[in-house]
């Protein structure tokens, strides 16, 4: 039951599955409102722009310094990877608001880098060309970075290659398929809430006790990205385990050689996120009440 619920006035809800919890949770059937996604509302899909000659490959290695740390040096050897294989395709980095390239840089710095971070990614530097500016892996694969706008960054993808969060949500707003990469190498990375991250967070045992919650929640969750467990079915591919960058690179590779495949996924990622409007419909029932 939802503490003090005689003292709302009403529950805005994005679909059915959710009117249903709310039902179940003793919610009167008169303040529940089915309004759509606000997430849809968020993304504008106006000048939305696709690399019209090579494929775009964005990679989203999240946004906060403990999976950046490590995901950086590990997506960019996805990257050396994909290119060997495609050295056409365009590969961009999509940074947060909350990340910039000289942190980027820093993380995937052959000085700065662990060894841990070396097994299982590269290094490389940044690199200015052309007024753009570009991580350039040992290899001298260069990735394009889009910065303060990961909006950009899922418009620019043909394909992209995140770690699970709300940029699952926007990017399936966009109808842009994606892979979702949940990578267990490194348990000190995840960051949970609660009791389970304070404990989590202790000396020498922490590490341990990540891992095991992890493998809790692995096997709790059928489902982790949110498109996913939005539509409870895997619409689009999740990695999961102690991965390397070649798993990564050879599903991303497979992905793309089926274009159809990807289209229809990411129609079924727009169908599944709904229309928009919900904005609106959420004022428009506040003004009623009011």
């Amino acid at each position: 039951k939802i503490a003090w619920n005689n003292m709302y006035s009403a529950f805005f809800v994005p679909d059915e599955k959710m009117a249903d919890k709310a039902r179940k949770l003793k919610v009167q059937e008169e303040k529940i409102f089915v309004v759509g996604d606000l997430m849809v509302d968020a993304v504008s899909l106006d000048g939305q722009q696709k690399n019209k000659e090579n494929f775009t490959i964005t990679l989203m290695p999240g946004s906060r310094p403990a999976h950046l740390r490590f995901l950086a040096p590990f997506f960019l050897k996805v990257a050396d990877l994909i290119k060997e294989e495609r050295p056409d395709i365009t590969l961009v980095f999509g940074l947060s608001p909350y990340s910039n390239p000289l942190k980027l840089e820093e993380y995937v710095s052959s000085d700065k880098m662990k060894n841990e971070d070396k097994k299982d990614g590269t290094y490389g530097r940044l690199e200015m060309i052309d007024g753009k500016k570009y991580i350039s892996s040992a290899k001298g694969t260069k990735v394009l970075i889009i910065e303060k706008n990961p909006s950009e960054a899922i418009r620019a993808a043909d394909l992209m290659i995140t770690i699970p969060g709300t940029n699952t949500a926007e990017a399936a707003a966009m109808g842009c398929p994606m892979l979702v990469v949940i990578p267990f190498n490194k348990p000190e990375a995840y960051i949970f809430d609660g009791l389970a991250g304070m404990i989590g967070n202790l000396p020498l045992i922490g590490r341990h006790i990540k891992k095991a919650t992890i493998k809790i929640l692995n096997k709790a969750n059928r489902h982790i990205a949110l498109p996913n467990r939005k539509a409870d079915k895997m619409i689009v591919p999740e990695l999961r385990g102690n991965l390397r960058a070649e798993d990564v690179a050879r599903t991303a590779l497979e992905l793309i050689k089926d274009p159809a495949g990807l289209a229809s996924m990411g129609k079924e990622l727009k169908d599944v996120m709904g229309p928009g409007g919900a904005s609106d419909k959420i004022a428009g029932q506040i003004a009623t009440l009011l």
